[in-house]
């Protein structure tokens, strides 16, 4: 009964070869694309990560010890192959490992001044904790050029802080 219905010459057979032409090149080459940068991203926060938590339970003369320690256990890990992944920088935030440490200095009492309440008199300064904070540039390399459209390589920047951990043996 279905060979009844279909046309003799078979003409359906000729439209699959530009379908699946149109289907690779619109739709699976570009998410294959999509997917990788997704991956690159991903890769290069995981070193931003690594990087300030290590700086932040570092002393101050073992930063860059720290630092190269953790960006070298990034590279065996496989993911930068992977991902043709590479650091541009990873540093403090105008590009020197003796910029990554910084305080916020003294700020004022958050609690407010009460007008006509004696108990609340001026604002006191009060210390805040340090923070850390590291740079992370990664660029990443495409795997696949689109046809008629030439893809240059992507630069991710990451930028994360975290408070600096106590330490009895060296003051930070």
């Amino acid at each position: 009964m279905i060979r009844m219905r279909r046309n003799n010459k078979g003409n359906q057979l000729s439209e699959f070869g530009p379908a699946v032409i149109i289907l690779v090149l619109a739709i699976v080459v570009p998410m294959v694309v999509l997917l990788y940068v997704g991956m690159g991203f991903c890769c290069g926060w995981y070193l931003n990560f690594m990087s300030v938590r290590a700086a932040a339970v570092a002393p101050r003369s073992g930063l860059q010890a720290a630092l190269d320690a953790q960006q070298a256990a990034w590279t065996a890990s496989g993911l930068p192959a992977f991902a043709c992944a590479t650091v541009v920088r990873n540093s403090g935030p105008d590009g020197s490992v003796n910029s990554i440490r910084y305080s916020t200095d003294v700020d004022l009492d958050p609690s407010p001044v009460v007008p006509g309440d004696p108990s609340s008199g001026p604002r006191q300064p009060v210390e805040l904790d340090d923070f850390v904070r590291v740079v992370t540039e990664v660029e990443i390399t495409p795997i696949v050029q689109l046809p008629f459209m030439s893809l240059s390589p992507w630069r991710f920047v990451y930028n994360s802080e975290r408070p600096i951990e106590e330490s009895d043996v060296e003051a930070n």
